[in-house]
């Protein structure tokens, strides 16, 4: 970690330097913009928005419920003794309705545990986003250097083949000469046909790089690449250990309420109204009926109050007979009724589900204290990996340095005199092969870099802001 700090605040003036600017590239905004239509950034955005709307919907205030039902009784007449003007198509019907509303002022017990459930998932959903999108951007970055240390390879290994072709032609005339030995015309030609493979195989990467970039952005492209720094964080693996040993407490909470006396509340409003009522003999009467009513509900896991109205068709007619209305059996001036309740189930079961609970909980810590202790390998591994790309850029810098030197003294010698056309030959070469080792340590530092972006689930849009 001290290691990764003080890599944080190493600039690399030249992060990857293929005679190229690094500034921060004024098109760096649309070109990210281009991953925002990848199909893994779209299905995890519709993901992260199925998982609002499910947080969302346990604390909207208000829910409803509608139900209704209708009942037909066919009557066999047959043989049946008929009363005066029964008429055979009467049927039997009834017919019934109910509408509840639900209200949540607030949260509470059971509703809590599934707000805190919907709140975890939500979580998770924009953990995975982050991820993917911060993947996505690395790769693009990645992809987009990739590209241009393709192309500057291409160059100095075409440069590095024309160079080792010369030093091949001025060997074979050293040798036609007895200046040179058959050795060094082996190496001279090993030397061509190393930089002649070189050559195809930067040739073969720069299509690769091609493709690559196109898979991740179309079109898009980028004149200059932006400086990164290494990044830190809490590793996506410890936190959705964390989450899970939050939701593995909400559940030790819930199974553990279940133990608990449940109390109950409802308060019924009876709705009474005249209706003329006609017998089997034609005699009508003016009679009090209850066919609807007004119900208000609360019980203690939740402390959600309900609202509900019922209404139900009381008119029967069976085998020519009109039945009475519901007439509340006396009870049709009744006012009201309140009914409180107090339950208490201890069951196996419960118990089962409290001790299963306790146990998920143990095993969740568990696996929380062996992702931790990972995730701290994980750390000292990109740690590592960024000093070893640092020391390893620092070295090839050192190494094009010295290449540069000795090419320019090879130009003094051979000025005086003192060197030959195959010195300074062979040093040109060496110089270009130390700036095809530059360009690659710049590149891997570069991945380690994006790397620790990967790593940390940190997209590197919102870094750079």
């Amino acid at each position: 970690m001290t290691r990764l700090r003080r890599l944080s605040f190493v600039l690399i003036s030249s992060v990857f330097s293929l005679g190229l600017s690094l500034a921060f590239a004024q098109d760096l905004g649309s070109f990210l913009a281009k991953l925002q239509t990848h199909p893994a950034i779209l299905a995890n955005q519709a993901l992260l928005d199925a998982s609002k709307a499910q947080r969302d919907a346990v604390y909207f205030p208000v829910s409803g419920q509608l139900s209704g039902g209708y009942n037909r009784l066919f009557v066999d007449t047959t043989n049946a003794t008929l009363p005066p003007g029964f008429d055979e198509s009467e049927l039997s019907n009834a017919f019934q309705f109910s509408a509840t509303a639900s209200f949540r002022p607030f949260v509470f017990g059971d509703i809590a545990d599934l707000a805190k459930q919907r709140e975890i998932d939500l979580l998770k959903t924009q953990l995975s986003y982050r991820e993917t999108l911060a993947s996505l951007e690395a790769q693009a970055l990645e992809a987009a250097a990739q590209l241009k240390l393709a192309e500057s390879s291409v160059d100095l290994a075409q440069e590095a083949s024309d160079l080792s072709a010369s030093v091949l032609a001025i060997t074979e005339t050293r040798l036609a000469k007895g200046a040179a030995s058959d050795a060094d015309l082996r190496t001279a030609q090993i030397k061509l046909l190393e930089a002649q493979n070189g050559l195809k195989s930067a040739e073969l990467n720069l299509e690769l790089a091609r493709l690559g970039l196109k898979n991740l952005v179309g079109d898009a492209s980028l004149s200059d690449l932006p400086t990164l720094e290494p990044v830190s964080g809490s590793l996506p693996d410890v936190i959705r250990a964390q989450l899970d040993l939050d939701l593995a407490g909400v559940g030790m909470g819930n199974s553990q309420r279940g133990l608990f006396p449940v109390g109950q509340l409802s308060y019924t409003l009876p709705i009474a109204h005249e209706e003329t009522v006609t017998d089997a003999f034609g005699n009508e009467s003016q009679q009090k009926a209850v066919n609807s009513e007004i119900a208000f509900s609360l019980e203690s896991r939740t402390l959600q109050p309900s609202l509900s109205y019922s209404y139900q068709n009381p008119k029967q007619t069976v085998a020519g007979f009109a039945a009475q209305p519901q007439l509340g059996l006396g009870l049709a001036d009744l006012q009201g009724s309140l009914s409180i309740g107090v339950s208490l189930s201890i069951s196996p079961d419960a118990i089962a589900q409290v001790q299963a609970a306790s146990a998920q909980q143990e095993a969740t810590k568990a696996r929380l204290e062996a992702t931790m202790a990972s995730a701290e390998l994980s750390r000292l591994s990109l740690a590592n990996a960024l000093e070893t790309s640092h020391l390893a850029l620092e070295l090839a810098r050192h190494q094009l340095d010295n290449a540069q030197l000795a090419f320019e003294d090879s130009q003094k010698r051979l000025a005086l005199g003192l060197a030959t056309e195959l010195d300074l030959k062979q040093a040109e070469l060496a110089l270009t092969q130390a700036k095809l080792g530059q360009l690659s340590a710049n590149f891997s530092y570069l991945q380690a870099v994006l790397a620790t972006y990967r790593s940390y689930a940190i997209p590197v849009s919102e870094a750079l802001q």
